[in-house]
């Protein structure tokens, strides 16, 4: 009984660190601790079996049988603890690193909500500029279209970047590096980023049409990736 309620609780608190729907702010020991229970529990359910057999009127040499057997199970239940502390540490560390460790809270989804409507208004106005020909102005809104998107993505788990090619660097490591976002998002970003500061600071620089309609399209379609991430995570 008392194996049976440990894994119960302890292990499944366990199973919700893996999945990332807690993440690491359980304490791990505890939870490991109850994964072994876990498994200790189908090894006590075994020793109970043999005891039964090889006594099975009982009495203290079936409990002598038991006790040793528990014994011989709890060294390698602690023989396994190292393997799976490894494991779980490693589980974790990438969660982490890929974005993912628990879900966003209600402020978190709201923020990422907010920031790609933002995105998603400066990418209709690049569109319609495109329409006056005023070229420059469309690429700068096409990049803010970027750069409301990544942190609206980075809003769900409470990283905060303001500048421009900071954000762009770490967005591109933690996001399109890791898998998380396609590869080819990288290529579009850095586009993005180097075409508007080039319409910035280049005095007698002339954006083609042709161009500012490829970064308006490529702002559409990294924001159909947003989108589609965002609802992923509020959905998990």
């Amino acid at each position: 009984s008392f194996c049976y309620n440990r894994a119960k609780s302890l292990g499944y608190q366990l199973t919700l660190v893996f999945s990332g729907v807690v993440g690491p702010q359980l304490n791990l020991d505890d939870t490991l601790a109850g994964y072994l229970g876990g498994l200790g529990q189908l090894l006590v359910s075994d020793m109970m079996l043999q005891a039964q057999k090889a006594h099975p009127a009982g009495g203290i040499h079936g409990q002598h049988f038991l006790l040793d057997k528990i014994k011989t199970s709890c060294k390698i239940q602690d023989a396994w603890l190292e393997d799976f502390k490894g494991i779980a540490y490693n589980e974790i560390e990438d969660h982490t690193q890929r974005g993912c460790s628990s879900v966003p809270s209600e402020n978190q989804m709201e923020l990422a909500r907010h920031r790609l409507g933002k995105a998603r208004q400066c990418v209709a106005t690049a569109r319609n500029i495109l329409f006056d020909g005023d070229y420059e102005a469309s690429v700068d809104r096409s990049y803010f279209a970027f750069f409301h998107g990544m942190r609206a993505v980075m809003a769900l788990d409470g990283l905060e970047e303001k500048e421009e090619s900071s954000l762009t660097k770490k967005f591109v490591a933690r996001y399109v590096q890791t898998g998380i976002f396609d590869k080819h998002f990288s290529e579009t970003i850095k586009a993005a980023f180097e075409l508007n500061f080039a319409c910035i600071y280049e005095d007698f620089l002339t954006v083609p049409r042709r161009e500012a309609e490829q970064q308006e399209q490529s702002a559409c379609a990294f924001l159909e990736a947003v989108e589609q991430y965002i609802k992923s995570q509020m959905q998990s």
